[in-house]
């Protein structure tokens, strides 16, 4: 005869261990702020491991969808590697602007076993490319006959006008005659022209010069 039970009602608790590898990202935006073209800003970043499974890394790339290559990156362990569960590894990312402006591409994280949510993992990069405009006219000034100790001014346009970043005339420059040589040197900055000048972005600036003749001759 079947064992007869009474019947009662009740609960299970079950818990279960997170095996699945998963991938935590320190920080998803990296903003680089203004940079200067030609020169380069990094951002330390990192990537962890969670789970009891080992972290298999299949691929970190960039995606640049402009093909500039304004954006770059050294991973500690490489590229492609296994990080053990709650390991971390570090990822130095590098924004060398090529051109003015905003400047973005994506940093794609893959692993094949971690959990659904974190297959893919993407840190966004943006980045803001700055320089000056440097440009000079007339490139020639035509001072014509001009009476001794009776100086005479002429003026060169400094522009900065596609720049969006400030234009430093700075103390190197300067004027060097070569007919009649040796000096008196003869051209010289009037005022208010002063050294280092600054002309903002997306404006044009003028410099003064002074020719002040000391003898009969033509100079140059």
């Amino acid at each position: 005869k079947d064992a007869d039970y009474p019947r009662n009602t009740g609960g299970l608790n079950l818990k279960l261990a997170r095996w699945t590898a998963g991938i935590a990202i320190k920080s998803v935006n990296l903003d680089f702020g203004n940079v200067f073209i030609g020169s380069s800003k990094s951002i330390l970043d990192s990537l962890a491991s969670y789970g009891l499974d080992p972290l298999q890394m299949d691929s970190i790339k960039i995606i640049d969808a402009a093909g500039t290559g304004d954006f770059s990156f050294i991973s500690e362990r490489d590229n492609r590697f296994t990080l053990p569960t709650e390991q971390t590894n570090q990822l130095k990312v590098t924004f060398s602007p090529s051109s003015r402006g905003t400047i973005i591409a994506q940093l794609y994280i893959y692993s094949h076993n971690a959990d659904p949510a974190s297959t893919i993992r993407v840190i966004y990069l943006t980045g803001f490319g700055i320089a000056p405009d440097f440009g000079v006219g007339p490139h020639q000034i035509d001072f014509g006959k001009v009476r001794i100790g009776s100086p005479v001014l002429g003026f060169t346009n400094i522009s900065n006008a596609k720049g969006n970043a400030e234009l430093v005339v700075n103390t190197n420059t300067f004027y060097r005659q070569y007919q009649p040589a040796p000096t008196p040197l003869v051209f010289s900055l009037a005022p208010p022209s002063y050294l280092p000048y600054t002309v903002s972005p997306g404006s044009i600036g003028q410099l003064r010069t002074k020719f002040s003749p000391a003898a009969r001759v033509k100079y140059k």
